[in-house]
């Protein structure tokens, strides 16, 4: 599976930049759906999607605006997101140690998510 994933290019995967600074995330969540939701959901490319956006937050956490936290917290609640992931990325933010991302998992709609997927 994994040197299917690697064959397939990974340069079409959607980069954090462009989730962070997307105009409309419907037109980025509907591009990653068309990526995923396949015979079966891909994972593995939504692993990588996930932790890629995770280090650019982290890195880029005191450049952050308002686009880039309002589009990271549509991505964590995207409906198709496995919450394995959406609970790895929540604790990787919040351990980031930047107000702004630990702000963003304070979010009433991003906590209740967190604890029903508990």
């Amino acid at each position: 599976a994994f040197v299917a994933f690697v064959q397939q290019d990974l340069q079409r995967l959607i980069q954090p930049e462009e989730i962070c600074t997307a105009t409309s995330f419907t037109a980025v969540e509907e591009r990653l759906r068309s990526m995923v939701e396949q015979e079966t959901l891909r994972v593995d490319i939504i692993t990588t999607i996930a932790t890629r956006l995770v280090q650019y937050l982290q890195e880029h956490s005191s450049k952050l605006d308002e686009r880039a936290l309002a589009n990271t917290k549509a991505f964590l609640l995207l409906d198709f997101l496995p919450n394995d992931i959406r609970m790895m990325m929540a604790q990787d933010l919040a351990e980031a140690g930047s107000p702004q991302l630990q702000q963003l998992m304070a979010e009433p709609e991003v906590a209740m998510l967190m604890l029903e997927g508990m």
